[in-house]
């Protein structure tokens, strides 16, 4: 029976000890290989480390204001779409209501007001679009349409004027109803009059407009309305104060035009910093995701030649081992 002396043993578990260090290493540097990354970072980092969680931390904070931006700039041009639209409504009814020769002559007087309603129609519908399943102009509640149908909205407002009165009279009741504490918050205004917000990065904070609750969105629909009661069987008024409700309304659509232009404006100031700050961001995540990979990546051709030196010492481990097994007094002597 052969008897391994304590001297032998310890030979042994050295040797297997090496050799076990010897795969370990090897494997470690093919598996970086394959993937071309450290698969120990930190230790590769070292004191860069800090910097790169840093760059880490960064990058999700740059995606998630990049999603956000893309948010924005999705809500801002549906919004601008909006105004167009309706901007585009009350241009056209505007410059047919304004001319006295249409609203005076005889026979004109319904199918203005019918134009005013389909107008006064579209531009809510407008008002009522939804993107990405938020609706545009309902400010921070945007789970719901900003205002109540067309139709149920003319209702509520004539239902005020079914006593009649003279065109001034008429004229100041609606406006009543489109200003502040009037029929329009109470009845037919859902949403709210806060503007919708988006972080971009930081301290920079886009703001959109409410839409619907705005001053310049109830200048074009007072308008719109005003000329509409001016068809309105139900309403006791003569042919001249109908004629002359539909020329104030065309003279309030065109007064309309500034505010909502200027509305406009502002919106498309916020696409403007929107994409600026996004075009930024952009040239920043790609920098940043540049070290940052890069601090991941192994050296391919030294890594290529640690495997090549590990294998020849590998070999060489097995190869010592191997005759040192078959070494005895016998083959000594």
């Amino acid at each position: 029976m052969t008897m391994l002396r304590i001297g032998d043993l310890s030979q042994h578990f050295i040797s297997l000890r090496h050799g076990v260090a010897l795969r370990s290493a090897l494997a470690k540097q093919t598996e970086q290989l394959a993937s071309g990354r450290h698969s120990d970072l930190p230790r590769a980092l070292g004191a860069a480390q800090a910097r790169h969680t840093q760059a880490a931390f960064r990058l999700g904070e740059i995606s998630e204001y990049l999603t956000s931006a893309k948010t924005a700039a999705r809500f801002a041009s549906a919004q601008q779409l909006g105004f167009e639209q309706i901007n585009g409504a009350r241009e056209l009814l505007s410059a047919r209501l304004i001319d006295p020769a249409t609203t005076q002559a005889p026979g004109q007087i319904s199918g203005h007001a019918a134009a005013a309603k389909a107008a006064f129609a579209d531009v809510t519908a407008a008002l009522n679009a939804a993107t990405g399943g938020r609706y545009t102009f309902g400010g921070t509640s945007v789970s719901q349409p900003p205002l109540i149908g067309a139709d149920a909205h003319l209702l509520a407002l004539t239902a005020t004027l079914a006593g009649g009165g003279v065109a001034d009279s008429i004229e100041a009741a609606v406006n009543t109803w489109f200003g502040a504490g009037g029929g329009y918050e109470t009845t037919a205004l859902q949403g709210d009059d806060q503007p919708v917000t988006f972080p971009l990065d930081g301290h920079t904070m886009i703001r959109l407009p409410a839409g619907a609750a705005h001053g310049a969105i109830r200048n074009v629909l007072s308008g719109l309305a005003l000329a509409a009661v001016a068809g309105d069987q139900t309403i006791p008024l003569d042919d001249a104060t109908r004629q002359d409700l539909l020329q104030r309304a065309g003279r309030g659509l065109h007064r309309a035009a500034g505010p909502l232009v200027d509305l406009m404006a502002t919106v498309g100031q916020s696409q403007f910093r929107i994409e600026v700050t996004t075009e930024r961001l952009t040239a920043e995540q790609i920098e940043l995701s540049r070290h940052h990979n890069d601090a991941t990546l192994i050296e391919m051709e030294s890594t290529a030649t640690r495997i090549q030196l590990l294998q020849v010492q590998l070999e060489t481990h097995y190869t010592l081992v191997n005759r040192l097994s078959r070494l005895s007094l016998a083959t000594l002597s």
